[in-house]
């Protein structure tokens, strides 16, 4: 199962393959891009995963609950995770598990 979103600047690309989901994202800047799953489609109460290259790559799995930076999770959920930058985009892959323990409630 595939999902594919386009907005402006931005991708995404979601495969579903049993419990595993894989994404791709991208967005033409040279520092971070992000991605957020939220209930309610806004920032607060969303989960939310963040990568880039700051001097290193670096992705994190974050958790915001208002619209202000979110802190990294005290569990990182993600993992077989690439950074890079392909054609002026920042480009940020990772997997992680189906699990509806995302979900605070």
């Amino acid at each position: 199962l595939e999902y594919s979103l386009a907005s402006g600047d931005y991708t995404a690309d979601i495969w579903v393959r049993g419990d595993v989901i894989s994404f791709e994202i991208s967005a033409l800047t040279s520092g971070w891009v992000g991605i957020g799953f939220s209930l309610t489609r806004s920032m607060p109460n969303s989960d939310v995963v963040i990568g880039g290259i700051s001097g290193e790559d670096f992705v994190t799995d974050a958790y915001a609950s208002s619209r202000s930076q979110p802190p990294s999770d005290s569990q990182q959920d993600v993992f077989n995770y690439e950074v890079s930058v392909e054609d002026g985009r920042t480009v940020v892959r990772f997997e992680r598990f189906q699990n509806e323990s995302y979900w605070r409630q």
